[in-house]
């Protein structure tokens, strides 16, 4: 992947056959300023894109689905320097003849501790404020 050239394959991350086909490819002209990365880990059909390359499985027919996911260990959106947001890429006018890659805004996890830490803090202070006015 590198999103400053808009350049993105998802799938095996091992070395695998893939056809290229030259092609009218319209949308964003990057998803971000990262530097590229390579995927730790993946599965599924070879897909991607660099204008004007479509890349696909070997042997692949037009028309079938494709399936496929990529992991980058131990780095987030942040690390790899791409854009929140709803990139699409388009190659064609029927069904099926895109590139949508979703990346979610980053939200502040949660699980409970916030809430564990106020409820510590209240019951503190209302510690504190009883003993004053056991004092007076």
């Amino acid at each position: 992947m590198d999103p400053l050239l808009t350049f993105l394959v998802t799938g095996p991350a091992s070395f695998v056959f893939a056809d290229g086909y030259f092609g009218n490819i319209s949308g964003p002209g990057a998803f971000g300023t990262g530097l590229p990365s390579v995927a730790n880990d993946g599965s599924g059909d070879v897909v991607g894109f660099q204008r004007p390359f479509l890349v696909v499985p070997h042997g692949y027919i037009s028309g079938n689905p494709l399936s496929d996911s990529s992991t980058y260990a131990n780095q987030t959106f942040s690390s790899l320097g791409v854009e929140p947001g709803f990139h699409k890429w388009s190659w064609g006018t029927g069904p099926d003849q895109s590139f949508t890659l979703l990346i979610e805004a980053p939200t502040m996890p949660d699980d409970g501790s916030s809430l564990a830490l106020l409820s510590m803090v209240l019951l503190c202070l209302l510690g504190l404020v009883q003993k004053r006015m056991v004092r007076i």
